[in-house]
């Protein structure tokens, strides 16, 4: 029987992350019609997974784009799920979207997120913690913003983001895929939101419905800054594949700014690690933190130059 929805995970050396991803999943399909496949991006270590039902693939390639296109050509669900590997769902979730994208043409429904309790709780502990949570980056409102139109069920968005994207086959059969030139994740979602827009798609985010964002391997400096570096770098090829409206500015004074800052970031990094965790020094902290953070994004963009 071909399943009626297909879920799509690339995936890459996040095994503890991934095998809590996949028991919620399993528990969300199970009144389905559902396929799942784990496409592992990485070129060093191996996926093993605990369901027999779940397959996984190893992409010949490289980056999240081919490895969602790679694990697209494999499905063979009416609909197909591009979920990320940290993020846990549940059968009302799916259903509900899988309601909403049927009974509305040319129209793409998100679901809402936000970090877990034990994920938000443990924040408050720590300096670097209490910076995520000042900039809101805990919660998809946060990133977003515009607090009065989460009131609404059904809020009208700008684009669309993979972390759980639902499209019919058809649909993405029409797109032609993710465009593979994206050496990492990030602006593949940017070009793909364009490609659909010119098509007459229309977006929306369906504010009450909540999946849980587990980056819990992710909530650390280092890391944090690195995504920061490679969301640059596919912000650049953004701009070099025609999205010229996605080019960043920086006058010369931000641009020395930000080199500088990049060329001491080992200290600076240092510095943040050992930071008192005194909530009186959290704004001199923050301040630290906020310039490294666009000075990664200065160098990520600057790379391929």
């Amino acid at each position: 029987m071909i399943p009626q929805i297909s879920v799509i995970i690339p995936t890459m050396n996040r095994h503890h992350i991934l095998a809590a991803t996949l028991d919620s999943l399993i528990c969300a399909t199970e009144a389905l019609s559902a396929e799942i496949i784990v496409v592992n991006d990485s070129k060093t270590e191996s996926v093993t997974v605990s369901y027999k039902q779940i397959t996984v693939l190893n992409n010949p390639k490289q980056g999240a784009a081919s490895a969602r296109n790679f694990g697209f050509s494999r499905a063979q669900g009416q609909l197909i799920l591009f979920l990320d590997d940290d993020m846990l769902v549940s059968e009302t979730v799916l259903k509900s979207l899988i309601r909403w994208t049927l009974e509305n043409e040319r129209k793409i429904f998100l679901p809402n997120w936000r970090y877990p309790q034990s994920i938000s709780q443990s924040l408050r502990d720590e300096t670097f913690g209490r910076f995520l949570l000042h900039n809101r980056y805990d919660s998809l409102k946060g990133w977003i913003g515009h607090d009065r139109a989460w009131e609404e069920e059904v809020m009208p968005h700008d684009g669309i983001a993979s972390y759980c994207l639902l499209l019919k086959r058809d649909d993405f059969l029409e797109l032609g895929g993710y465009d593979e030139a994206f050496p990492f994740a990030g602006f593949e979602d940017y070009d793909l939101t364009k490609r659909l827009t010119r098509r007459g798609y229309q977006f929306f985010i369906l504010t009450r419905l909540t999946i849980f964002h587990n980056e819990t391997d992710r909530v650390e400096l280092s890391e944090f800054l690195e995504r920061r570096r490679r969301n640059g770098a596919t912000q650049k090829k953004a701009v070099g594949l025609g999205h010229s409206e996605s080019r960043l500015h920086h006058g010369a004074l931000k641009s020395i700014v930000f080199s500088l800052t990049y060329r001491m970031r080992k200290p600076l990094v240092y510095i943040c690690r050992k930071f008192p965790n005194a909530r009186s020094l959290d704004s001199l902290y923050r301040a630290v933190a906020s310039l490294l953070t666009g000075a990664y994004i200065y160098a990520g963009y600057r790379e391929t130059e």
